[in-house]
């Protein structure tokens, strides 16, 4: 997620959607007042950006400073310093109770943590098929055990039970909660994942910012699925119909 006062846009991150690549890319337009929460490490490693002043600042929260504490004789400082930032949000954020970790914010979240923002800044996010995206999600959160030992749809069927875990689904499995509030779609604009370039030009174009495809890293080892539709039976297909159908209906996906 990130908020710029410098030049008037609110990001908010959907899973598997590159938002990691994106928050990365627009790092380099952040003055020492901006907002990033996510992302510090890959800021790092693509354009050299230490953090800056505001992120810093979330160290006076004592959740952060305490987790920061705690992990920093860790070998590598990528955890404390990819989660820091976060715990000083929910510190911010514990009286609104419309935070959801982890690991992302909600949009209702974002808007209570900074309402005259929310109200005058441009909002973007991205959005992605739920078929496509289901089948990237599994195999990034199962991707250190063996597909055979627990399948895609153990993975749905884990969904739709609630059945949220580490190495299983996450309860933001859905992106839903990040570009609406009581399931009313409330950003500006909503790119989607499979027009990316384009879509993400013409978002950052109407903030006054330039594209340039060549200079968009990739934050993550890709899991993408290639075909998705080699994944789906009839009962994982009716599974994801299901669990995502909020997505489906509003942006007009089908299988």
């Amino acid at each position: 997620m990130i908020i710029s006062h410098e030049h008037r846009f609110i990001f908010l991150h959907c899973r598997k959607v590159a938002g990691g690549s994106i928050e990365s890319y627009l790092s380099q337009f952040l003055d020492d007042k901006d907002f990033m929460k996510g992302s510090l490490v890959d800021r790092y490693k693509t354009y050299g950006i230490p953090p800056n002043k505001a992120m810093w600042m979330d160290l006076v929260h004592p959740a952060a400073l305490a987790y920061f504490l705690y992990h920093v004789s860790s070998r590598s400082l990528a955890k404390p310093w990819r989660h820091v930032n976060r715990m000083a949000l929910i510190s911010a954020l514990n009286r609104s109770r419309a935070l959801v970790y982890p690991p992302l914010f909600t949009a209702a979240s974002i808007k209570a943590f900074a309402p005259n923002e929310w109200d005058k800044y441009y909002k973007f996010c991205f959005v992605r098929n739920p078929y496509d995206l289901a089948v990237s999600d599994y195999k990034w959160r199962t991707k250190r055990i063996k597909h055979g030992r627990y399948t895609f749809k153990d993975f749905l069927r884990e969904i739709e039970g609630r059945q949220f875990s580490r190495n299983g689904p996450t309860s933001r499995y859905s992106n839903w909660p990040a570009c609406t509030i009581r399931d009313q779609i409330c950003v500006d604009y909503v790119g989607r994942y499979e027009n990316l370039y384009a879509d993400l030009a013409e978002a950052l174009g109407e903030i006054g910012l330039p594209f340039k495809e060549e200079l968009l890293p990739h934050t993550k080892n890709s899991t993408h699925p290639g075909d998705y539709r080699k994944w789906y039976g009839k009962e994982e297909k009716e599974l994801v119909t299901k669990l995502y159908k909020k997505e489906i209906d509003a942006f007009g996906y089908s299988f």
